[in-house]
């Protein structure tokens, strides 16, 4: 019995903002896209919220897959990431895959009032109403808010603890 190797080319998938409707997502042949904040609740149900980076779309027939932190390599100095083997599910199309604009969120701080004090709370997002419509999803039900100071990109943060949880900004 003999070792074969199979070599799988190697492809590079553009990140663009595909069409969604709801709960409906229109992949792009070819390309990645982030994952839209509105369907976490889909993804917690998937078991996946906390890992999900992106979706991409098959180059041959359009398939979405999710693309999650524990099975790309990311490059940071490029702004990409790797997957070694990424598989279609909808057909038997394989190759190495990289994701161009790996990383577009920015940390961003919202800061609200309740009656009782000023808080902050930290998101990931890609921008300021991209990080609106989390917060305001995180607290639909929270009718102690008495207003939203704003919301803005975090420039420089300060830690205040050993385990860095603590971020000021």
């Amino acid at each position: 019995m003999s070792d074969v190797q199979i070599k799988t080319k190697s492809v590079r998938f553009p990140c663009i903002a595909w069409e969604v409707q709801g709960e409906s997502i229109h992949p792009v042949k070819g390309t990645w896209t982030l994952p839209p904040s509105h369907l976490r609740h889909v993804f917690a149900r998937l078991g996946v919220e906390e890992k999900i980076r992106g979706i991409v779309g098959c180059p041959n027939c359009k398939a979405a897959s999710l693309i999650t932190t524990d099975i790309v390599t990311e490059n940071k100095i490029e702004h990409t990431a790797v997957m070694p083997l990424l598989r279609c599910s909808g057909c038997v199309f394989a190759c190495e895959a990289t994701f161009e604009e790996w990383d577009q969120r920015k940390l961003y701080c919202v800061i609200y009032n309740t009656p009782e004090r000023q808080i902050k709370e930290y998101f990931h997002g890609t921008s300021q109403a991209d990080v609106a419509e989390q917060f305001w999803n995180g607290h639909i039900l929270d009718r102690s808010i008495v207003n939203v100071v704003g919301i803005a990109p975090v420039i420089g943060y300060f830690v205040d603890d050993k385990e860095g949880l603590e971020l000021h900004v």
